[in-house]
């Protein structure tokens, strides 16, 4: 892409001194893969920032539904008592 960049303003330098219409149609040329390059690279960026912030979230929530879970086994009846009246002990 530093090639491409270079290039680009080779022939933009070129293009303004002498007029050429030959190295107008190159540098639009170039210009226009450099812009595809440059929507390629930046559309990956935003993929990659999507799938962090989504990781990111996944892992705020796994936190506080293993809270939840061990908050839930504290108020969990694991056992019941009977009255002395019938048996006297536990179930």
């Amino acid at each position: 892409m530093k090639a491409l960049e270079i290039d680009v303003e080779e022939l933009q330098e070129l293009a303004e001194s002498t007029g050429n219409r030959g190295h107008i149609g190159a540098l639009k040329a170039k210009k226009s893969a450099l812009a595809d390059q440059l929507g390629i690279s930046a559309q990956g960026a935003l993929v990659r920032s999507r799938f962090r912030n989504i990781s990111e979230m996944d892992a705020s929530s796994r936190f506080f539904f293993g809270l939840e879970r061990k908050n839930g086994q504290k108020r969990l009846m694991h056992s019941m008592r009977l009255s002395p009246l019938t048996s006297g002990g536990m179930l």
